[in-house]
């Protein structure tokens, strides 16, 4: 048992060096571009939900503000700030301020469309961020396939066959 489980131990650290060793297949290329090209489609996917939810809150902050206006606002909306609607994202205390106005009903819905407008956006936001460093990881995994392997990954790898070749040769 120990001899074939050292036997295991020289073939795996052979394929392992073998790996390392040789060019990338035409199968892991082509994986690699297909996931740089849907890591594409997705960033470009996000920035557009970006630029949609962005306007969809500025929609939203402005009849927020208009509707404020109509009714004689208390001071605070323009201090917090939620109006003048230039102002995209809105702060934490906005957002609080936007909570508290639904649980009062206090312009209750054009509150509650404006909290859920900003809240999309900065989801939004971050699918792009998400999105973006999921590009940069396939743009690495795409490049890293074209690079030789370093002397430190020759050296580790080498090691480990020197060492499972010396457990196989102890038994």
């Amino acid at each position: 048992a120990q001899i074939a489980s050292a036997n295991a131990s020289v073939a795996q650290a052979e394929l392992a060096l073998e790996n390392l060793t040789s060019p990338a297949s035409p199968a892991q290329i082509a994986s690699a571009d297909t996931a740089l090209t849907q890591a594409n489609v997705t960033l470009a996917t996000a920035q557009s939900a970006v630029t949609t939810t962005r306007a969809s809150a500025r929609i939203a902050q402005n009849t927020f503000c208009d509707r404020a206006d109509e009714i004689g606002p208390p001071p605070w909306i323009y201090q917090d700030p939620i109006c003048p609607a230039n102002n995209i994202p809105l702060s934490d205390e906005s957002m609080l301020t936007l909570l508290d106005m639904i649980t009062n009903d206090y312009i209750g819905a054009e509150s509650f469309n404006l909290f859920n407008s900003h809240q999309n956006y900065q989801s939004a936001l971050l699918s792009y961020k998400s999105a973006a460093y999921s590009l940069l990881s396939a743009q690495e995994q795409r490049t890293a396939l074209d690079d030789p392997p370093t002397e430190t990954e020759l050296a580790q790898a080498n090691a480990s066959l020197k060492s499972a070749q010396e457990q196989l040769a102890a038994l």
